[in-house]
């Protein structure tokens, strides 16, 4: 029969063996963990042709900036998101769009766009970025009136952007 000295004393060397071996972890591997996680890109504007709208982002890399958007040319183009500690390029591909025609009596219409994004590159801190994911595009407009006709003239305008997926760097 073992003593039960013996039992309590296998169990702690057997602890202090597995507690040595977790903190043997190379500090590279606790450092990649740090940087991979879900992330949500928030990007708005109320400026028709913005060279920078405002950006939040949320998840694994918490930050505020700014959004540099491309024109959508063939169900394609690209944002460039710029972050105190560096940035990262999207290209997005649209899969749907939608358009509604102008309300005759308020002149007010949505867009929608859906879709994917890669993350093509990154720099500063966020170099070798990798990820991809979905994003949804809205805008709702309206047009001015005048003598109760929509004119081509915006009156008033907001887009909102958000990408969500995985994102590591």
């Amino acid at each position: 029969m073992r003593s039960w000295k013996i039992d309590v004393a296998a169990a702690l060397a057997g602890a202090l063996l597995f507690g040595s071996a977790l903190l043997a972890v190379p500090a590279s591997a606790a450092v990649a963990a740090a940087h991979h996680g879900y992330e949500r890109f928030k990007i708005r504007t109320t400026t028709v042709g913005a060279t920078r709208d405002s950006l939040r982002a949320v998840g694994v890399l918490d930050a505020k900036g700014h959004a540099v958007p491309s024109a959508i040319v063939s169900g394609h183009g690209t944002v460039k998101l710029e972050l105190p500690k560096g940035s990262i390029w999207l290209s997005l591909t649209v899969v749907t769009s939608s358009v509604t025609a102008p309300n005759p009596t308020t002149c007010a219409f949505t867009e929608a766009n859906t879709g994917t994004y890669q993350v093509s590159k990154g720099s500063g801190r966020y170099k070798g970025a990798a990820s991809s994911g979905h994003f949804l595009t809205r805008i709702a407009a309206s047009l001015v009136s005048s003598d109760g006709v929509c004119t081509a003239t915006l009156a008033t305008y907001s887009k909102y952007q958000e990408t969500w997926g995985d994102l590591s760097w």
